[in-house]
């Protein structure tokens, strides 16, 4: 379906419109600054008489964003969500689900975002959550709550959800601070402080060359292909497989890994970096591309500087991208990352510690 024109729903009754959504035939309005949302007649969202409303029944705090999930609607207020189901009285087309609520809202309707059949969204508590089971999961790590306790205004938080190359992404911006991306492709097992253990998927740092988040701030599939809005300068950018660029900066591909270190003082004689290789362009740039590496000690306040290793030309394979002498680590333990700015289709698989020199 395509549309050419939108009209303005304006008919001086409703209050100023945070959000919508529609179900069973019915728009529902969430308004600024009040725990009353609205809805429409059937079929015409400008059907709005003042008299068609309902009331939150856990709790007082205004409404913040509203969504619809599995035939509910899931209204978000400051301090808890509601669910809310299709009603029989004409009087009263939806009715809350009793003993469905959660108490924990909403830090800002931008960070709600609908992924892999979920919603996604920024608690009031700092927290990220998602929606399954017979509660929301907590899906944040420590790292990340950290980093979202540096925005001094929740409400300048954003996000947005892509699906590229088969991996589906919860997109959070943090304004200042980072951009973390959560891979509900890449799901591993957690324990949490009880002792019970869940699934959680895996989060990314994306970053714009020279900025400390991506600059992506929505995104919109059409015809398979994920397009993404500038925050700044309102540009339309297409997400490409096949493109090493960043709107015509580098696109640097970071890795991180932790050795740690109890006791003693262990000798790193070597390192090695299983990645593909010989994966040079055919013409500049990147002909003969390099991955760098550098490491800490003091768990990541001072670095080495970085150290450079070729890739390969294209079709150079079976070479070894290693660095040797790396002297003495020390407790707590080494932290050593690798990057690659040259614009080749790179891909890191894992580190190799001290590996085994063939005999003579």
């Amino acid at each position: 379906m395509t549309f050419t024109s939108f009209t303005q729903i304006s008919n001086g009754v409703l209050p100023a419109v945070l959000d919508v959504a529609y179900l069973g035939e019915r728009f529902a309005f969430i308004a600024e600054g009040s725990s009353i949302w609205w809805y429409s007649e059937i079929g015409d969202g400008t059907d709005e008489l003042g008299l068609d409303y309902a009331q939150n029944q856990d709790s007082p705090a205004n409404c913040v964003a509203i969504a619809v999930l599995n035939d509910e609607l899931i209204i978000f207020s400051q301090d808890v969500l509601e669910n809310w189901s299709i009603g029989t009285s004409a009087n009263a087309p939806f009715t809350p689900n009793e003993g469905q609520g959660f108490h924990r809202g909403i830090a800002c309707r931008d960070t709600l975002a609908f992924c892999d059949n979920a919603l996604f969204w920024v608690g009031d508590n700092r927290v990220v959550y998602r929606t399954g089971g017979s509660a929301p999961q907590r899906i944040s790590s420590s790292s990340i709550e950290d980093a979202i306790r540096q925005c001094d205004d929740l409400t300048s938080l954003s996000a947005f959800d892509a699906t590229f190359e088969g991996h589906e992404f919860y997109v959070l911006n943090i304004p200042d601070v980072a951009t973390f991306a959560y891979d509900i492709s890449r799901i591993g097992t957690v324990e949490n402080a009880y002792g019970s253990s869940y699934e959680r998927g895996e989060w990314q740092e994306w970053a714009s060359f020279g900025r400390p988040q991506f600059r992506a701030r929505v995104s919109v599939v059409y015809q398979d292909q994920v397009y993404v809005g500038d925050d700044t300068t309102n540009d339309l950018w297409l997400m490409q497989p096949d493109a090493w660029t960043d709107a015509g900066g580098p696109m640097v591909r970071q890795a991180s890994a932790f050795i740690k270190i109890e006791e003693g003082r262990p000798r790193m004689d070597g390192l090695v970096l299983h990645c593909v290789e010989g994966v040079g362009n055919a013409a500049p740039p990147g002909v003969n591309p390099v991955v760098e590496m550098r490491y800490s000690d003091d768990l990541g306040h001072t670095f080495s500087r970085w150290r450079a290793r070729p890739l390969g030309a294209q079709g150079v394979y079976g070479g070894r991208v290693s660095w040797q002498r790396l002297g003495l680590m020390r407790a707590p333990g080494r932290l050593i990352q690798v990057r690659c700015s040259d614009p080749v289709n790179v891909a890191f698989s894992h580190l190799e510690l001290n590996p085994l020199r063939p005999a003579n």
